[in-house]
């Protein structure tokens, strides 16, 4: 992602394709991109915490399992970040 740079105050860009698609935006269509980034990423925060939640409360969940899936379909990032909320370092 070369180009890429985060500005205080400003909405972070992902590549410069994107900001050159976000350039030929209105206002008005950028500031709903942002709002259904943000519905998106609230979404996602509540399904990590209810995944958590179900992973606290059974006994009987296969890690490695979850871990090969993870994997193999290229989540084992937001698996460790998972493991990492169920089993926080000191």
């Amino acid at each position: 992602m070369s180009g890429s740079k985060v500005i205080p105050h400003r909405i972070e860009v992902l590549s410069d394709d994107m900001a050159a698609v976000l350039r030929r935006k209105t206002g008005a269509e950028r500031l709903q991109i942002a709002n259904r980034f943000a519905g998106a990423r609230a979404m996602l925060l509540t399904h990590l915490r209810d995944i958590t939640g179900v992973l606290r409360t059974s006994s009987d969940i296969d890690n490695d399992y979850i871990e090969r899936w993870s994997a193999t379909l290229g989540l084992l990032d937001i698996w460790h970040g998972i493991l990492k909320r169920l089993h926080p370092s000191p």
